[in-house]
């Protein structure tokens, strides 16, 4: 009896098994397949280059700017009445008898002045004219009056030579100090700015 039952159970078993075989392999249920280790790689084709995109021609570079014309030079004689038309010898002496009130009548306002011109020379590009109202054995001494062009005027448009008696107008500057020892004592001269010729004679004072 145990017998027969044993083996019907083991029928039973081995049936069961092929049965759910069947129905694996009928679901596409396969055994996988080892990959061979020795197996060539996948190759892949390189992918075609791209086509690059049209390059827009450049605008030609704009010509090099030309430098701005330089600034008019603002007029070096102020416009207006002229506060002192006469001599040097009498500007130079109006300054030395009394400075506040010659700086009064002159500073800073336009002059006009005629004399001889001692010196000429050139401080740091400007051209300067002096006249000198003391004299040592017919030799000028240091100027007492002092005419100061407009920086880079050259001497040769200007014209004048020593011992000429010129005319000259400009702004007034009143007394500068310079330490320059003269025979009446003055450590000073009067300076006049942004000169500019007017004539020159040469006879006169």
């Amino acid at each position: 009896m145990l017998t027969v039952l044993h083996y019907t159970i083991i029928g039973f078993g081995s049936g069961l098994c092929a049965l759910l075989v069947f129905v694996g392999i009928g679901c596409g249920l396969r055994p996988k397949v080892a990959e061979s280790a020795d197996a060539a790689p996948a190759v892949r084709e390189p992918a075609a280059p791209q086509p690059s995109a049209p390059v827009a021609p450049q605008p030609p570079a704009p010509p090099p700017k030309k430098p701005a014309p330089p600034a008019p030079l603002a007029p070096a004689v102020p416009d207006g009445p002229v506060a002192f038309d006469g001599l040097t010898n009498t500007l130079s002496n109006n300054y030395a008898n009394d400075a506040d009130r010659a700086d009064a009548q002159c500073k800073g306002k336009r002059v006009r002045v005629k004399g001889r011109i001692d010196h000429i020379g050139e401080r740091d590009g400007v051209l300067v004219l002096g006249y000198s109202s003391m004299r040592d054995s017919s030799r000028p001494l240091e100027a007492t009056v002092v005419f100061a062009f407009p920086k880079g005027t050259p001497a040769a448009d200007v014209g004048v030579k020593p011992g000429q008696i010129a005319v000259i107008e400009g702004t007034c500057r009143g007394r500068v100090e310079d330490g320059a020892p003269r025979a009446s004592g003055q450590t000073y001269h009067v300076r006049i700015d942004g000169c500019k010729l007017l004539g020159t004679e040469t006879e006169g004072r």
